[in-house]
């Protein structure tokens, strides 16, 4: 993540305190239960996927 951040391309990190091995994958109250979307999120910002389909 630093050296990505020292060489000027755009990084973000997230670190869960408590999450466990298989965090994020079942129904949860923890902030980490949306790493899911937030990644889907940022994937499309980078233009990696596209927007969802609008009903």
């Amino acid at each position: 993540y630093l050296a990505l951040k020292r060489a000027g391309v755009p990084a973000e990190l997230h670190i869960y305190a408590t999450a466990t091995h298989d965090f994020g994958v079942r129904a949860s109250d923890h902030p980490y239960s949306t790493w899911t979307e937030s990644c889907a999120r940022w994937l499309r910002h980078q233009g990696f996927l596209k927007p969802p389909a609008r009903p």
